[in-house]
């Protein structure tokens, strides 16, 4: 299949249009209009031979059709009377003759934008049958981004700054209304380092470590990922809130059964569509059943049983959004080959709702002296409890602060040893990319 542009050489080159500024519907009328570029202007053919059928990119369930009641010229779903043979006059001018009732051609009435087009009898005289046919230009895309999530790096759906990427933005004692299990951490916090080896460590270095502690727990199994996640917590310590990318954490993700999942799934969608338009991606990646199809295709999480010894869990759990990128893309004639890349990411922070899921698992949890491996082991059967942890210490060291400055709001862009950030995954493996040479 090719596509192709219809034009009437008795019409002021205007090209063959499908009348709607809408979704195609059965007998939507055809007629000649001005260019607009647009898929009611594009058509989808095997080929200029006999017994074709020539498809509206619009919606390629429907083609040109004769409407026996007055012969008139409409799209309408697969029959008889949406079959043409092409009949060569030289130089890509074609007259389009009715396969089922050959005494009957493509005609159009009228020379201005908007003349309607109908089946009629031979008119040797007569430019209203003749049409030129042009093979629209091959298709070549170096890089097209044609999907995000609704959530996007650091913004939630609506466009405003992620609740998990805000910091030194509570008071104590919003934070202590939280949970208890912040206060205790915020005591320890503020006392002076303690050399002693009886009483239980306090100060900053002592919260730190007690969060260093989930890299041991939680991140065993593969020593790769354990070199990963102590460094996404340095990071996070060190306060530079840039982007975090890590090869180790790219391929562990990458080869995880939830990220082959969705790029299989998302992959299919782009197929399906790059085929029902023939390779004409710019005209439908904008669509709204397009994009719609892509949202409705789950975001990878890793939270299986070896997930929470992994390191994916801790590090990652679920991702917050991710992108889709066309590159190299080539359409030519009826084949396609291209590499679709995926760039994945996820806040190492936390919001509100967080804190109150690990202060709700259990009572137990209030008052208990904020031990994370104490908590950890009381709560194992949670699934997401040390993630849910992780990140409500986070929340602890983004407004460590404002313990210090006792009720006073702390604002953004204060001086700050913690910072929240966001880490990225990308994946540019060809085994992700479309088929070569894949058949349009």
């Amino acid at each position: 299949m090719a596509t192709y542009k219809i034009v009437s050489n008795g019409g002021n080159g205007l090209p063959l249009n499908v009348e709607t500024t809408s979704t195609i519907s059965g007998r939507t009328n055809v007629n000649i209009w001005k260019d607009t570029g647009s898929n009611d202007q594009k058509w989808s053919i095997n080929s200029l031979g006999t017994s074709q059928q020539v498809r509206t990119l619009n919606n390629t369930a429907y083609m040109l059709n004769a409407y026996r009641t007055n012969w008139n010229c409409d799209v309408y779903t697969s029959n008889s009377d949406t079959y043409v043979n092409f009949v060569s006059q030289g130089n890509n001018v074609y007259l389009i003759q009715l396969n089922s009732d050959k005494t009957k051609y493509l005609t159009a009435t009228g020379t201005a934008s908007g003349s309607n087009v109908v089946w009629q009898a031979r008119n040797t005289s007569s430019a209203a049958q003749k049409w030129k046919i042009s093979k629209l230009s091959d298709l070549n895309i170096s890089n097209l981004k044609i999907f995000q999530t609704y959530t996007s790096p650091g913004k939630s759906a609506d466009g405003s700054v992620a609740p998990d990427m805000t910091y030194n933005d509570k008071t104590k004692s919003q934070l202590l209304s939280l949970s208890p299990v912040l206060s205790d951490e915020a005591s320890i916090f503020d006392m002076p380092p303690s050399s002693s080896t009886v009483l239980p460590p306090q100060g900053p270095q002592a919260v730190k470590d007690h969060m260093m502690k989930l890299v041991s727990m939680f991140a065993t199994t593969d020593p790769a990922m354990t070199t990963v996640a102590k460094a996404m917590f340095n990071h996070f310590l060190d306060g530079t809130g840039s982007v975090y990318r890590n090869s180790t954490l790219t391929q562990r993700a990458k080869n995880h059964s939830k990220t082959q999942e969705m790029v299989t799934k998302t992959k299919n969608i782009i197929i399906k569509y790059i085929k029902q338009y023939d390779g004409d991606i710019r005209s439908f990646y904008q669509n709204t059943a397009f994009q719609k199809e892509l949202h409705d295709v789950p975001n990878p999480y890793f939270s299986t049983k070896d997930d929470r010894s992994n390191g994916l869990q801790i590090c990652v759990n679920q991702v917050w959004g991710y992108s889709i990128t066309l590159k190299n893309f080539r359409c030519t004639g009826s084949t396609f080959s291209g590499t679709l890349s995926y760039s994945l990411f996820d806040h190492f922070g936390l919001d509100d709702n967080d804190v109150e899921k690990i202060y709700g698992l259990s009572s137990s949890v209030h008052g208990m002296y904020c031990n994370t491996i104490k908590i950890a082991r009381v709560h194992t059967n949670h699934l997401f409890l040390t993630w849910i942890l992780m990140y409500h210490l986070v929340v602890l060291f983004k407004s460590t602060a404002c313990c210090k400055q006792k009720n006073s709001v702390i604002q953004r862009k204060t001086a700050t040893l913690w910072w929240p950030f966001f880490s990225e995954i990308r994946l540019f493996c060809r085994k992700y990319g479309l088929p070569n040479q894949g058949e349009i």
